[in-house]
């Protein structure tokens, strides 16, 4: 340690190592401020010298930086010296200024329990798991929650959450499992749950044992979010591909919180997955409402489109999600406009120039989002604005209507000109490949092929691999001997042009997906085990794009069957 003054800086580890030695088991702040006088309390209760400890921490309360952590070093001398109430205030005053502080959650829970309070002891670990799962530490999250289940075995929240976290894990068994104790358990005090919770356990052997060890009591703790425990177990359910109890569960939980936009939404995948269209449409609605929601709310000076007849004459269309359901939905502008509509079509910068080459004409302009949402992003006069996923709704979208797409989507010449040049003659068979979705996705590591399976496919003889695979993971592609043209992919115009340019295409569910299906590309499409609902539930054929062949997974993560179906379906094509 480095002395200022007479008074030692100790260091992170130090400090941690002293509170450690002395108050075992005590949680420790994972930052800690770089203070003098805090460290001096530190090596005060080192020397058991709490009185004089906590009195140098009494005076640092006035300084803002430390205040929390010299509140917390309060906390632990007052709960040592059995002063319950007095620790408790403290680490409250603590967590007040730093509400997300896993130690100090874990030392109020800790105080609680000291005191005698376990109902409250336990609230404060839950608390604490949940602010885990928020930060997206599963592992510890799911200590927590195992930890508070295994003190109180009817707590049904912890079951509830826990099964969240497995969930966000891909254990999706186990998910339901869990998610279904807490639903066993609020069926005790809930009327209407009963009869769903007996058909769940008569068609579902792994539910039944989970429910078969539970008390038959009351749950403890609060009982609360109701809809929302039962949409989860939907949710994990649907990925098992349970599609009829996924349902069940979404419309009970609408049935006991009419207004829950959750299940709502969580309905909506449902349906749509079943092409159950009609009342899909209707409840995928429920997105803007849905919290956090995943889309841009618009505020602009001229009304929302709400499918009313007769159609406006000038509307403004605006993308939104990503860009695969911007290429899966666009043909829907092109019908507006069949219809004698003026339509603005605004859309990610990265698409406008593709789309702009082939819908642009008289009747449809398209042009690139504006910076913020609640501005118009064009002067152009129009007399209402509509999402352009809501266009599937108020146009009434169903099977009969697909495919969608009635003419492909062609690139720029000048790119494929480019594209030609850069690629040169073909010597080998060329096919595009795609092996990720965004990574910040929650859901991108399920729909995203491992990179060992990824060099398995890249091995296969004859082939001249093009990389269509942009952001983080096209680091992937260093170890192949293909094409990587990602430093010189400057929008989906590009991309088209390179996918004309190839025999054919493989992805997994990305925008390339959409793109190389658009351009009427052979393209593979690879699938987790529970797909999004644009795939359906199940076949190699899309409703939505004819010359797209799906591969899914048979098991829950089986890349691995699903990359040696497409080797084994290559090399016999290379034999033809």
């Amino acid at each position: 340690m480095e002395r200022l003054g007479e008074v030692h800086v100790v260091n992170y580890g130090a400090n941690m190592q002293l509170i450690r030695q002395n108050f075992p088991g005590a949680p420790f702040p994972e930052s800690w401020p770089d203070h003098p006088e805090l460290a001096k309390a530190v090596q005060l209760i080192a020397a058991g010298q709490k009185d004089e400890a906590y009195a140098v921490c009494h005076r640092l309360v006035h300084d803002k930086k430390v205040e929390p952590f010299s509140r917390y070093l309060m906390a632990l001398c007052a709960l040592e010296c059995g002063e319950f109430m007095e620790a408790q205030a403290q680490i409250e005053r603590a967590l007040l200024l730093n509400p997300q502080n896993f130690a100090f959650l874990d030392l109020l829970a800790v105080i609680h329990d000291r005191a005698g309070r376990v109902e409250m002891a336990l609230d404060v670990l839950l608390e604490l798991g949940n602010a885990f799962m928020r930060c997206h530490d599963l592992d510890r999250a799911m200590a927590v929650y195992r930890l508070i289940i295994a003190k109180d075995s009817q707590r049904m929240a912890a079951y509830a959450n826990l099964g969240l976290v497995m969930g966000l894990s891909g254990a999706y068994v186990e998910a339901a499992k869990s998610i279904f104790v807490a639903v066993l358990l609020v069926s005790r005090v809930h009327p209407s749950l009963p009869p769903l919770v007996r058909d769940l356990e008569r068609h579902i052997h792994f539910l039944a044992e989970a429910g078969a060890g539970i008390l038959e009591t009351s749950p403890t703790g609060v009982v609360n979010h109701v809809d929302e425990v039962l949409t989860s177990l939907g949710r994990v359910l649907s990925n098992l591909r349970m599609t009829e109890w996924a349902t069940a569960c979404h419309r009970m939980a609408i049935e006991i919180r009419p207004a829950s936009a959750l299940a709502h939404w969580n309905l909506a995948l449902e349906l749509l997955l079943s092409g159950h269209y009609s009342e899909g449409w209707s409840e995928y609605e429920w997105r803007w409402l849905r919290e956090p929601t995943m889309n841009q709310r618009r505020r602009l000076p001229v009304p929302r489109w709400l499918g009313h007849r007769p159609l406006p004459k000038r509307i403004m269309v605006f993308a939104e999600q990503g860009f695969g359901d911007t290429l899966q939905f666009a043909p829907l502008v092109s019908q507006l406009a069949e219809q004698g509509v003026r339509v603005v079509f605004q859309v990610y910068p990265q698409l406008v120039r593709l789309l702009a080459h082939n819908m642009n004409n008289e009747h449809v302009t398209v042009m690139s989002l504006p910076g913020h949402p609640d501005l118009m992003g064009t002067d152009e006069p129009v007399d209402s604005f509509v999402a352009l996923m809501s266009l599937a709704h108020f146009m009434r979208l169903d099977s009969k209507t697909l495919p969608l797409q009635k003419n492909v989507l062609v690139p720029v010449d000048e790119d494929v000109v480019r594209w030609a040049q850069w690629l040169g003659p073909a010597s080998r068979w060329r096919i595009g490949i795609a092996w990720s979705g965004n990574v910040n996705q929650t859901d991108n590591l399920a729909r995203s092929l491992p990179k060992a399976d990824l060099m398995r496919l890249l091995q296969v003889n004859g082939v001249e691999w093009i990389s269509l695979q942009v952001g983080e993971r096209n680091a992937d592609f260093a170890d192949c001997a293909g094409r990587n043209p990602v430093s010189q992919l400057q929008d989906f115009a590009d991309t088209a042009a390179l996918i004309q340019l190839v025999d054919m295409v493989i992805t997994v569910d990305t925008a390339v997906a959409h793109l190389a299906a658009a351009m009427g590309k052979t393209v593979w499409v690879l699938l987790a085990f529970a797909s999004d609902w644009r795939w359906g539930i199940e076949g190699e054929a899309s409703n939505w794009y004819p010359s797209a062949r799906l591969f899914r997974q048979k098991t829950i993560g089986g890349w691995d069957g699903v990359v040696g179906q497409v080797i084994s379906e290559l090399n016999l094509l290379s034999m033809q």
